[in-house]
């Protein structure tokens, strides 16, 4: 190289340090191109890119526009695109230069149709509708990340406020449903969609008084349910004493019902003896005499009577009883005969009828009287 070139080219590259170029110089590398919008592009690359060689000439636009990489795509910024100058844009791409590590921010559009993306694993570079797919996934998830710092920066108390309302918002059906919606799309997406954030600003801006009217009911509820507590403590406990007061009755009335038992032992036969345990054992056990039904009733009010017609107590009996307890008085019936008779007085002393069985042996019986 010359020793003119070289003092130019060291004229240039301080003058591109300095951003002070020659206009001139980037309307040159522009020219050619037949449409405005694609010198204004060429020009403002050309402003912050190395445009001279090292050997002091000027690179052309398809040169140095390979210095520039896809590095990331990004969101919500509102700034000019730094190649074709329109503003605001929100669908922003970051383009790096690798050499000089230099970043600028350019339209997501300007980027398809100027920089060329390889793809990240294999290094190829993509065609335009690969290149289109790449783009749009990319600003998918620059939009997602947007979201999320902006709703983190909006809404930087959502966790603590959905712990403090948590009760209260539990007991209801509506504010429970919101709850659970919130949570699960913080913790899927990281930010609330538009009618969650509605939804969710509604819910706020009443929240601490309906917190507080809420406290108030839980602590009404509370000292209504510690009353209820007491007073069904003192029920149980009024309970008990009455059971126990009740059990102390029926044991005095099974007691009181195996000493009439024992009085007449001598006239029960062996199944009225076995019953004699399984009455007692009902009226202790099972609500006293009141609680007897059915066989049960009937053999205790049948052995009452009998016990009070063995200790002498007159009480009515029908004419066939009568006779019987005079043939009985006549001591000429064997045990087993004596025995018959005596079994079925509590029955007549309680108006009840005698089984066939019963009332044919009553014949035979009645029969003898004219021989006694």
């Amino acid at each position: 190289m010359s020793a003119l070139l070289t003092r130019q080219a060291r004229r240039w590259k301080s003058q591109q340090v300095a951003h002070d170029m020659p206009h001139e110089l980037y309307e040159a590398l522009a020219s050619g191109r037949a449409k405005a919008y694609e010198r204004r592009v060429i020009r403002n690359l050309a402003k912050v890119s190395n445009i001279i060689s090292d050997d002091g000439g000027i690179r052309s636009y398809d040169d140095f526009s390979t210095d520039w990489n896809y590095s990331r795509s990004v969101f919500g910024h509102t700034n000019k695109c730094e190649l074709c100058g329109h503003a605001p844009i929100v669908e922003n791409c970051v383009l790096v230069d690798e050499v000089n590590g230099t970043e600028i921010m350019i339209g997501n559009t300007c980027v398809h149709r100027y920089i060329e993306i390889r793809d990240p694993a294999t290094g190829r570079v993509l065609n335009d509708k690969e290149k289109s797919a790449f783009l749009k996934e990319n600003m998918t998830k620059a939009k997602a990340e947007f979201k999320k710092q902006e709703f983190a920066a909006s809404y930087p108390n959502v966790m603590n406020d959905l712990k403090r309302y948590e009760s209260m918002m539990n007991s209801r059906k509506v504010s429970k449903a919101l709850a659970r919606t919130v949570l699960n799309r913080i913790v899927k997406y990281g930010f609330l969609g538009p009618k969650q954030r509605r939804q969710w600003d509604d819910f706020m801006f009443d929240a601490e008084k309906e917190l507080s009217a809420y406290n108030v009911r839980i602590t009404q509820r509370k000292a209504e349910a510690r009353m209820r507590a007491e007073r069904n403590h003192e029920a149980s406990a009024n309970f008990a004493q009455q059971i126990a007061k009740n059990r102390n009755l029926w044991a005095a009335e099974a007691e009181t019902f195996i000493e009439l038992s024992i009085d007449i032992e001598d006239e029960l036969n062996a199944w009225e003896k076995e019953m004699v345990g399984r009455v007692q054992s009902k009226i202790r056990d099972e609500g006293g005499i009141a609680a007897l039904r059915g066989g049960y009733l009937r053999f205790r009010e049948e052995l009452v009577a009998r016990h009070m017609i063995a200790n002498g107590l007159d009480i009515p009996l029908p004419p066939v009883a009568e006779r019987l307890m005079a043939l009985k008085n006549t001591g000429k019936l064997n045990k087993w005969e004596t025995d018959f008779i005596q079994s079925l007085m509590g029955r007549f002393a309680q108006g009840r009828s005698i089984s066939t069985g019963q009332q044919t042996v009553v014949d035979k019986l009645l029969s003898k009287e004219v021989k006694a």
